[in-house]
This record gives C-alpha cells, structure tokens and sequence, in this order.
C-alpha cells in the first residue's frame, strides 16, 4: 500500500508491518503529530489490534491518495468502555481529517473559522468533547490547494464506509473514493424532496433507485433485502422492496435515521420526507409538503396507467394541486416506464403525457414551461443517473441532472425560530429528543426554547443532523435537539418549538382563514368539525362562524355571512381548535399558516390563515436550567 506525501516522496507499507500510525514520521507529511492523551483506561487488546490493522485508503478523483489511520479513545462509564475511533487522513494535496465512533456514532462536531474553514473536529460524547483533538495544525493554512473534505460529507461517507467493512474487521482495507464535488469548496447545501403521483405509478421503485444508487444504505443491507425479494419471488420489485423494507423497519420504530431516506447529487444533499405508499401518505403529504422544496411527479406513461392516474379520481391531479396550494413551486415530472410503452421508449407516447399534464399543471398554477418532463424508467434506470440511448430523441436532462438544476430555496433564517416537532424520542444515555424540520430562524445550543401550545420553557442542550453535532441548524434542517429536564411525555408532535425571547410560539384561541372547498360531496356550515393538518399537527377544528363567499379566483367578495359552502367555493371562515394548537398566518410563518381540512379519509378543502387570536400563557412550566438563562 502506497501512501504519497506533500513534497512527492511515497511510503510502502507491508502486510507484516503493525500498523501505519507506528511507522510514520510525522515530519514525513510537514505538520506535528496529534497530541491524543488516552486516559489510564486499559483498553481490550482485541479492539486495539482492530484499530491498528485496519488501514483505510482515501482516494480523490485528482488521483492523489491518502491513507486513514485509526486511533483510539476510550472514555470509562457506568459498567461500559465508550470507544471512539479517529482517523487522521494524508494526502498528498489535502489532509483529511475524519472522525466516528464504534459503539456509538453519536457525531462530529466541527467549528469554523471566518473563512469557512474547518478550525477544529472533535468527538462527541453525549454533551462533552475531547477538546485535545486539535487539527488547526493539520490544516496547510499557505497550501494554495490545501483541499479540506467538508465534515458534513466525510463523516457521513466514512461511517458509511467503515460500516461496510465490519466495523474494523483486523487487516481490512477499504479503497474510500472521495469526489471532486466532496472537496471543500461550497459547502452543499440540504433539499427536501416529496414523491408524488398516483398509485403503482412507480414512486416506490424510482426513489429506491436513487436511494440505492446514490445514497447511504448500507450495501450489506441492500444484499440482504434482495436475498428476501427473491426468496420472494419480488426480484422485479428491487429498488421498491429497498423502500418497503426500510418503511416497514420505520413504522415498527427500528430506526430513526433520517439518513437512510438521504441521497446525494453533485450540488445537494436530498432528504425524501415522506416515503410514497405510507399508510399516512396523504396526511404526510399535506404536513410533508408543507416543508417540501420540490415535487417530484412520477407518471406512470402505459396505456391505462397514464389514463387512470390523471382521471378523476386519481390522485395525480389530487397531489399535484396540493403541493401547488401547499407553496411547492418547483416540480420535476417523470414520465416513468417509458421501457413498457408501446412501442418500447414511444417519443409519441411522451409527447402525449407532457402536452396533456402541462394542461392541467397550468390550471393548478404551475408554469409548466419551467417544468422538466424527464422520459425515465425507475426500474430499467433509463434517464435516472445517466442518459439513456434508449432515449435518444430526449434531449432535455435526467433526473439527476434535474435534481441538480432545483434552484436553491431562499431560507428564512431571519426570522424568529419555528420548529414543529414530527417526533419526540427518549434515547438511552441523553434524554429527551424532540426531532423536526426547522422552518424559520436559527435554533442552537444554549439557546432557550418555549414549546407551543403549553409553554414548556427549557434550554437547548445540543443540536444534531446525520449524527453530526451543530453549533446551528438553519431552516430546511431536518434535526434532533437534546433538551434539559423535559420527559418525553411533556412534548408531542405537532408542538412547535421557538425562542423564548423572540416571539414565542403561543396556542391559537381562533383564527381566521380563506378556504378553499375541493372535494366535499354535501354544503358545509357553521359547526362543521372536521380535522386540520397543519405543519405537523393533526387536530379537529370547528368552522365556527361563515364570514364571505369569495370568487376562488379574483378573491372579490360575493356575498357576507353565507349560509353554507359548497365544492368550488372559497371563502373566509373564522375558525376555532377543540384541541391547543399553534397556527401562525401565513404571511409572516408560510409553513405554519397552510393547512388542509380533511374529512372521510380526503382533502375536503385547503386554506390559509389571515390572523389569528392568541391566547397569554400562564403557569407553564419552566425548567431551572431556562429560569437561569432568564427563560420567561
């Protein structure tokens, strides 16, 4: 194995040779060893001669080449040796620096500095860090092409990797290919996507496909789902039976990393928040959506397929218009199984499908010219990753390049803080761990949070995403935060946390909203009950009083206080939960001021909130650790 240093000289190491960390001279590579201060604990020498016989070989797409070398921290707990991985990389235009745990991947927590550079990386032992792992050495400040790998792709990438080979199996070697697009550079910025369109339009099959393909399920993983598929007999169902699986291992609660739902392109990280064919899909949708950057519309283009999806009672029209009214604008349509078309891969057949869901796109109010109408096959994986020659009167992009050409979402960070909570977790060893996306503003460790609608004040311990610690999240970041003092039955799904000091987040007494009735077969009145998704909350809320009828269109008013509204009607309704929720208007908090009225498992209407009365919190709860910081 050939490790390449700085001024061009290389090292060989045998097979015989103990291990790398023992036989290079730091002078070899210009920059002074690591000071890593073990401790007194007695490590298990089995664990020891892992470390030291695993070598992990990094290579960039510039052909330079590094070599990981593993060491190891041990920290003694209640009955338990904690152990802690670290990789220090070399390579001959960058220094790599890595970082992972063995017993638990609990994160990397990075500071940068004004530039944008990495100035430290250290481990993360639930709410400690070994401050001694200092790097700002390890970092060629005068190296014009000092290539650092950002944390945020290394750790994940290298975990990935490490798992792979068996958590450190002695004497493994792993080849860890790092891309171009990996080196620091812009940091990739995180977009989240929803798969929509009508049932056994192959949702299912194309994101497991991008999933597999270029995402962060284990391979080991994958061989074992496609043992079972084809014990099965589903070998037809591949990429789809990836996504069952790992749904089925979702709702029975065997995991909660958002990562295996992650794949990347060479401009973004992509999460897929919902997982199409989930027994909640559309409810999901309607609280998923609301966090949504694009849409992803797949087509099923066979004969009768496409007929069936975009009829009536499909839900491709039901979808499509509820990610419009739900504030996704941007959308890329698949016309998927183009390999099933007759003829195989019809231009005809695609020139159909576009010219007819551009119609109806336009009605919803997409523009449908900004939309690309990528001819793929999820399956097959034509125009997926790579353009397909099957395809070859398609000009436009694949998927992926679609992907790519998303315009980045403006991000309201300015605001102040709005994270509805999707779960709350109790995880052994750190507590409570509400986890959801952040809509508006900046939440991060130290800060004091209050939870809507109760009021529960408390301080914010840390903050992570992917298992990586961050000194903040920003919205559109789907994370967990740990926080003091608080029981998992304190806090529900559909809560919203904020900052206790800006705007806090209160129950809604009433509010008022413009409706929308889209699929009700009767009148609805005064008293009407039904549920209200908004976010991510699920709550039966009463039409209590019928202000104006409205044109749906011109928004001009047609008649006050109207007896009751009917399908196509719109108008504005003053509104009270029979539960306490949080709802915001939409003009200052869009996510939290959309919602959709449910009724007889459907969307009956859609609406958006104008104002809302709030109700003065008394008596709630404040930890001692908030009363401190001056929590309220």
């Amino acid at each position: 194995m050939v490790v390449i240093a700085k001024d061009g000289t290389s090292k060989v190491w045998n097979d015989g040779e103990r291990t790398p960390r023992q036989s290079l001279s730091h002078s070899h590579f210009g920059f002074g060893a690591i000071d890593v201060n073990h401790g007194d604990k007695v490590y298990d020498e089995k664990v020891q001669d892992i470390i030291d016989n695993t070598y992990v070989i990094v290579e960039f797409d510039n052909g330079s080449r590094g070599m990981l070398d593993l060491c190891m921290f041990a920290k003694s707990g209640k009955n338990e040796q904690e152990i802690s991985v670290v990789g220090r990389g070399f390579c001959s235009e960058s220094i790599v620096c890595f970082g992972t745990h063995v017993a638990r991947i609990n994160g990397v927590r990075t500071l940068k500095a004004k530039d944008g550079r990495i100035k430290y990386v250290g481990l993360h032992h639930g709410s400690s860090y070994l401050e001694h792992l200092n790097i700002l050495s390890a970092i060629q400040e005068k190296s014009e092409k000092a290539l650092v790998v950002r944390a945020l792709c290394y750790m994940e990438r290298l975990s990935i990797e490490l798992k792979k080979i068996g958590y450190f199996d002695p004497g493994k070697r792993v080849l860890l290919r790092i891309n171009d697009s990996f080196i620091m550079g812009k940091e990739k910025s995180h977009i989240n996507i929803v798969v929509i369109g009508h049932v056994d339009s192959g949702k299912s099959t194309t994101t497991g496909h991008l999933i597999y393909k270029l995402g962060g399920i284990d391979k080991r993983v994958i061989e074992r789902f496609e043992k079972e598929a084809a014990e099965m007999n589903k070998r037809s169902f591949k990429y789809a039976w990836v996504l069952d699986k790992l749904k089925a291992e979702r709702e029975r609660g065997i995991t909660i990393d958002i990562a295996l739902w992650k794949f990347e392109t060479t401009k973004y990280y992509c999460t897929v928040i919902d997982a199409p064919g989930h027994r909640d899909f559309i409810k999901n949708m309607i609280t998923g959506t609301s966090q949504a950057d694009c849409a992803v519309l797949i087509i099923d283009s066979t004969t009768g397929g496409f007929e069936a999806g975009i009829s009536k009672d499909g839900q491709t029209r039901e979808h499509a218009l509820l990610a419009f009214t739900l504030g996704v604008r941007q959308m890329i349509c698949c016309c998927n199984k183009m390999d099933a078309t007759t003829p195989k891969y019809s231009k005809a057949r695609y020139d159909e499908i576009v010219k007819e869901v551009s119609s109806y796109l336009k009605k919803v109010g997409y523009n449908p010219d900004k939309i690309p109408f990528v001819p793929i096959s999820g399956f097959e994986g034509d125009n997926m990753i790579e353009r397909s020659t099957n395809l070859d009167w398609y000009k436009g992009p694949t998927l992926l390049e679609a992907l790519d050409q998303i315009q980045e979402p403006k991000r309201p960070s300015d605001k102040p803080l709005r994270l509805p909570l999707q779960d709350v977790y109790k995880i052994g060893g750190i507590g409570t761990v509400p986890v959801g996306r952040v809509e508006t503003g900046v939440i991060k460790p130290g800060i004091v949070v209050t939870f809507g609608p109760t009021g529960l004040t408390t301080e914010v311990k840390s903050v992570e995403m992917h298992h990586e610690a961050l000194q903040e999240a920003l919205p559109g970041d789907n994370v967990g935060f740990n926080v003091k003092n608080v029981s998992v039955k304190d806090l529900k799904r559909g809560y919203v946390a904020s900052n206790s000091k800006d705007d806090p987040a209160r129950e809604a007494a009433n509010f008022t909203a413009q409706v929308i009735i889209m699929n009700h077969p009767g009148q609805i009145g005064k008293g009407y009950a039904p549920v209200l998704d908004c976010h991510t909350s699920h709550i039966a809320v009463k039409f209590a009083e019928l202000l104006t009828k409205v044109d749906r269109r011109s928004g001009k008013e047609l008649e006050q206080e109207p007896k009751f509204l009917k399908n196509g009607d719109a108008g504005f309704v003053k509104m009270i939960p029979t539960k306490p929720m949080v709802v915001e208007t939409f003009s200052t908090y869009p996510p939290l001021g959309r919602f959709a009225v449910r009724d007889m498992r459907q969307t009956v209407a859609v609406g958006v909130i104008k104002s809302v009365e709030k109700k003065d919190p008394s008596g709630a709860k404040v930890t001692k650790s908030a009363a401190k910081k001056g929590g309220k």
